[in-house]
């Protein structure tokens, strides 16, 4: 059955697009600020950080800046304005001890070109602690859509059996696989669209937050080069 975006990857897309070339060492690096969101500074070495975090992640070699760095910085103010939001419902923030289980995940895995958790913290010029933050933030994240977006809202019969027809046993007979009955996978299609649903909803969200919220871009990656 397709699925919508996770929370979870719908979070990554805020990230989406960025990475960074990890060859020049952060010594070299004048930090700066990038742009203002609201009360807050975004840096452009947060922006490496969050960059190189995804490439981390994502199991992927970074590029340079100037392939994708003017999306990393929005996609960064996007994700100030969520948790600046998040910050009205403080309860919703995940308490630290909740990431040390994904931590070690990571600390198990094997990266791109083999390296283990260590080299590759090195290698994408991260520390232990970076991943920690991003962690924490993402769960925090998770729960305020859940809270946020999810709780109260509710899916119509018609939309479900909208789905049912015009997606899963579409797909179904595309695949030359027999549909299981509605009652069969309801539960799993409430699913789907309820995530939709909290998708969409997030999205407008953002496009509020952006239009009620002073952002101020004073420096960014440009064509041809770093800034």
């Amino acid at each position: 059955m397709p699925n919508p975006r996770s929370s979870a990857v719908l979070y990554a897309a805020l990230l989406a697009g960025v990475a960074l070339s990890a060859s020049a060492p952060r010594a070299e690096i004048v930090d700066r600020v990038a742009a203002i969101v609201g009360s807050e500074v975004i840096t452009l070495s947060q922006v490496r950080t969050q960059m190189n975090l995804v490439a981390l992640l994502n199991q992927s070699e970074p590029v340079g800046l100037e392939t994708g760095g003017r999306a990393a910085l929005e996609a960064l103010i996007d994700r100030r304005l969520a948790m600046q939001d998040l910050a009205l419902t403080p309860f919703l923030l995940a308490p630290a001890e909740e990431v040390e289980g994904p931590l070690r995940a990571l600390r198990g895995q094997t990266f791109a070109g083999g390296r283990d958790f260590p080299a590759a913290l090195a290698h994408y010029g991260l520390t232990e602690d970076d991943c920690r933050a991003f962690l924490r933030e993402k769960a925090s994240f998770e729960r305020y859509v859940s809270f946020r977006f999810k709780t109260g809202q509710e899916v119509s019969p018609g939309a479900v059996e909208a789905y049912y027809r015009n997606e899963y046993s579409a797909g179904q007979a595309a695949l030359g696989a027999p549909a299981e009955p509605l009652e069969s996978v309801r539960s799993a299609i409430l699913d789907v669209l309820a995530e939709r649903q909290a998708n969409r909803l997030l999205e407008q969200r953002i496009m509020e937050l952006r239009a009620l919220t002073r952002i101020e871009i004073l420096a960014f990656p440009a064509a041809g080069g770093e800034q």
